[in-house]
């Protein structure tokens, strides 16, 4: 698959795709795509007063989408969000659940702050 930026900006139809936004926080990126499934997963009790009504929220850990099928979503977003998890052995177990929930051919797009700037943090 091409890469997943040029994926979201494409013309590709993906009005039957579900997509998934980890740490979704003020839901700015799943309230602003365009398919036909969202989901969005956070721990603040607040993020489901940002969702739009077309984005189903879910507070619980990232290591454990069991609401969440088999090879049933097409695109997994995260910005800013692996640094929050207090272990190593939660990011394997946070990878390991997308991988098990994504379609064959599915993506994943992870954003990370720059470590030139955020190095002293």
């Amino acid at each position: 698959m091409e890469s997943v930026v040029q994926f979201l900006l494409s013309e590709v139809d993906k009005k039957n795709f579900t997509v998934l936004d980890i740490g979704a926080g003020y839901c700015e990126f799943i309230n602003n795509i365009q398919c036909a499934q969202k989901y969005a997963i956070d721990l603040n009790e607040e993020t489901p007063n940002f969702a739009h009504s077309d984005v189903k929220v879910f507070n619980c850990f990232s290591t454990d989408l069991s609401f969440l099928s088999d090879d049933s979503i097409d695109m997994v977003f995260m910005s800013n969000f692996l640094e929050h998890l207090k272990t190593k052995d939660e990011i394997i177990k946070t990878l390991s659940e997308i991988m098990r929930i994504l379609k064959v051919g599915g993506g994943v797009m992870i954003l990370q702050p720059n470590i030139r700037y955020a190095y002293k943090e």
